[in-house]
């Protein structure tokens, strides 16, 4: 199924349904079995999106919000490796191709297609594909199942609860060659409003232009490897997108 810009409820910024957003901030009620930085505060972040909002993990949402309405807008999106710590390159030679996306996503996931501006996206318990690759600023919290994000120039992604050991990024081939991962080394506090670069935070950056493709809060750089990246090919996202019909509403 296929959750887009379209089928999002633009005026309203509170939800007391499943899978809910409020102003710009997701919520999940999963615990990931990835990765932690600093636990208690995690928990403190958790506990924020918790009171937040009330979240079904059986239900996909989207939320958009006007620039005007949220301080994304305003965070910084580019930074150089140098700023950075323990860095790497991912090695294009050895991401293998997605070669069927509409297998991955199976019967019980949801395409998640925000668009481009200031987004929030909430997966589900399936195997998700959201994409982070039209522009602008997404908040993204993802679900208990095997989710791929697809990654794209220009625009940048804050996710919650990645799972290293089941979820991945997606890239076209261009991108792949120029991807860097570091630890982030700002010791600035600010719970679901971190600094992209938080030293909790590993941070995926295109080196061409040095613009942060995503931050994974509370991720340590080195559970982050090859095999969290797989080649996607746009004509097979399109593709994708006009196959599924069916679309949530918010």
């Amino acid at each position: 199924m296929i959750a887009s810009e379209h089928s999002v409820d633009q005026n309203s910024h509170h939800s007391n349904e499943s899978g809910a957003a409020i102003n710009g901030t997701a919520s999940s009620n999963h615990t990931s079995n990835g990765s932690q930085g600093t636990s208690i505060e995690s928990d403190r972040v958790e506990a924020s999106l918790s009171q937040a909002v009330s979240t079904d993990s059986n239900t996909s949402r989207l939320h958009k919000t006007s620039s005007s309405q949220t301080s994304e807008s305003k965070i910084f999106n580019h930074i150089s490796p140098d700023q950075l710590k323990d860095t790497k390159t991912v090695n294009s030679s050895r991401i293998q191709t997605e070669a069927t996306l509409s297998d991955r996503l199976g019967t019980n996931g949801d395409l998640l297609a925000p668009g481009g501006g200031t987004n929030t996206v909430i997966s589900s318990q399936g195997n998700d594909i959201i994409l982070g690759n039209a522009g602008g600023f997404n908040t993204i919290t993802t679900g208990e199942g095997r989710d791929l994000l697809v990654l794209g120039r220009e625009t940048t992604n804050r996710v919650f609860d990645f799972n290293p050991e089941q979820d991945q990024f997606g890239i076209n081939h261009s991108l792949s060659k120029d991807i860097v991962i570091g630890q982030g080394q700002n010791p600035t506090k600010g719970g679901i409003d971190q600094p992209l670069d938080s030293e909790n935070n590993t941070v995926i950056i295109d080196r061409s232009t040095d613009h942060i493709l995503a931050s994974l809060t509370f991720t340590n750089t080195g559970d982050i490897s090859d095999r969290n990246f797989v080649r996607v090919e746009n004509r097979d996202l399109q593709s994708l997108q006009n196959g599924s019909t069916t679309s949530k509403e918010a």
